[in-house]
């Protein structure tokens, strides 16, 4: 038979077990919870969106102007340089379009992929979050609210100093146009820069 010493010793032991996994199951079961809360709050805020005329919740890809540097020149042509070059035959350094006049950029493109983006809406109120595209770790908050078609968002860095605001202009369900006017650590003047959110494909989500 089993002492007393014996019986205390497993009573013990099953309380330390049981205690043990209620310390472990509580934070993980509390954390789900709050998870799940905030994912139906978001949704249920997001179905006001179909009652009001400008509807901007969902994800969202942004492009930004590059930096001036990284920029090339633009290089522009009149109708004299155009009818000139074509006598003297074609130069492949210089890229022409018939016509009046023509202008052309060495790059293709003067923005760059900037963020991904998630907005959420209750009628005019809006916020969400941003995370750099090429640094997933660096993530923005977003808050602001739609007046009449156009969007007004203040910004700032998860864990750090950079901020500043973003004015959009609101053109279709699925693109915003505008500019983005901040600072950050690096520097002491303020920047801004032409700026463009276009809608993920897919349903509006």
């Amino acid at each position: 038979m089993e002492t007393v010493t014996q019986l205390l010793a497993r009573l013990w032991q099953s309380v330390f077990e049981a205690t043990a996994e209620h310390l472990v199951l509580v934070p993980l079961f509390t954390a789900a919870m709050l998870l799940l809360i905030r994912s139906i709050r978001n949704r249920i805020l997001d179905l006001s969106g179909y009652f009001v005329p400008v509807r901007i919740n969902g994800k969202w890809d942004t492009t930004i102007e590059k930096d001036k540097e990284e920029q090339t020149e633009t290089r522009y042509c009149t109708g004299n340089e155009i009818a000139q070059n074509f006598s003297a035959g074609p130069d492949p350094s210089i890229p022409l379009k018939e016509g009046r006049g023509s202008s052309e950029s060495i790059s293709e493109e003067s923005e760059e992929d900037h963020e991904t983006a998630v907005l959420h809406q209750f009628f005019n109120k809006v916020w969400g979050k941003t995370e750099s595209k090429n640094d997933p770790e660096i993530t923005f908050k977003l808050r602001g609210q739609i007046v009449g078609e156009k969007l007004t968002l203040v910004y700032r860095e998860t864990e750090g100093f950079k901020c500043g605001a973003i004015l959009l202009e609101i053109r279709s369900l699925k693109l915003m146009e505008g500019l983005e006017v901040g600072c950050h650590r690096e520097s002491p003047k303020l920047f801004s820069k032409t700026y463009t959110w276009k809608r993920r494909r897919g349903r509006l989500n």
